[in-house]
């Protein structure tokens, strides 16, 4: 029996119970969210990366409505594009094609979006590249088009700059693969080749942070911007060869795209990792185990300034 009225009482069985308590949580849950937020952020102000990593978390746990009211806490324009990309496969999966082609006209217009390779794991990617949705897409891409274009037309030229890097480290990629099927003889020379395109890369990087006074990031170029020069910057800056030095020529973009809100701190744990690696010591206090600390005196100054703490 699912209800029932005895007198002035009224009985609800277990389905109803449930179906009511979901209905409630659904409810609170967004409200929770931000109160969290709220909370947190009289410790310590939340970086929109963070809370964007955050509502990614909520949603890929099941508690889709939570994690969308959340990364909508704030400005739309000051979560990362990379963020967007991945939060929007929820709603796909959700079924919410309000929400989905809403996101999707967002990023194409303001960040140029386009599939790639690199979206092949997205949940979304088949239907958008040749599925149900891949008509409508190509029609948002090229309503989207001229105004992005006529957005970015002072960046285009770097957007192109960056672009062609790109192509210059897969090609070092396909090198790199085929090194494991040839002998040793070619393996030197297509090191070589290797590390030039390493070296022409980094030196456009550079070229392209001089120009900009910032690191590459998705809010002033494109929504792929900030992957691409990781990239450069982990095929050069990996290397024990010169690495202090390598480092000191693109931190202060880094630094200024952090300070910005522009990149996250992934820069850092990736610098302390292999300076813990080359050097046997480490400057923020990211990497495990008995390392080093150098500079113990700044150390907690330099966490509070990366959101480390």
């Amino acid at each position: 029996m699912t209800t029932g009225v005895q007198g002035d009482q009224i009985k609800i069985g277990r389905p109803v119970l449930m179906a009511i308590r979901q209905e409630l949580m659904n409810r609170i849950l967004p409200f929770l969210g931000i109160m969290l937020l709220c909370s947190l952020k009289g410790k310590a102000q939340l970086t929109p990366f963070q809370i964007g990593d955050s509502a990614i978390r909520m949603m890929g746990n099941g508690k889709f409505e939570a994690g969308w009211n959340l990364i909508e806490s704030i400005p739309r324009e000051q979560i990362d594009p990379g963020d967007w990309i991945v939060a929007n496969q929820y709603a796909y999966l959700r079924g919410d094609t309000i929400r989905f082609f809403d996101c999707i006209s967002y990023l194409c217009r303001e960040y140029g979006f386009t599939l790639t390779n690199q979206h092949s794991g997205l949940a979304y990617y088949e239907a958008l590249n040749s599925g149900k949705y891949s008509e409508r897409f190509m029609n948002i891409q090229n309503e989207s088009l001229p105004y992005f274009m006529q957005k970015k037309h002072r960046v285009l030229q770097t957007i192109r700059e960056l672009d062609e890097m790109r192509i210059r480290d897969q090609l070092r990629g396909q090198v790199n693969q085929a090194l494991l099927k040839t002998d040793s003889c070619f393996n030197k020379c297509s090191g070589t080749l290797i590390d030039h395109l390493n070296e022409i890369n980094f030196e456009k990087l550079i070229q392209i942070c001089n120009k900009t006074g910032i690191f590459p990031n998705n809010f002033d170029l494109h929504y792929n911007a900030t992957a691409t020069a990781y990239l450069i910057l982990w095929h050069n800056c990996s290397d024990s060869i010169n690495y202090e030095e390598k480092w000191s020529k693109v931190w202060p973009y880094l630094d200024e795209a952090y300070s910005q809100g522009k990149i996250n701190n992934a820069f850092v744990l990736t610098y302390d990792y292999f300076l813990a690696r080359y050097l046997g010591y480490q400057l923020f206090g990211t990497v495990a185990g008995d390392v080093a600390i150098k500079d113990m005196d700044g150390l907690r100054e330099r966490r509070r300034k990366y959101h480390l703490e």
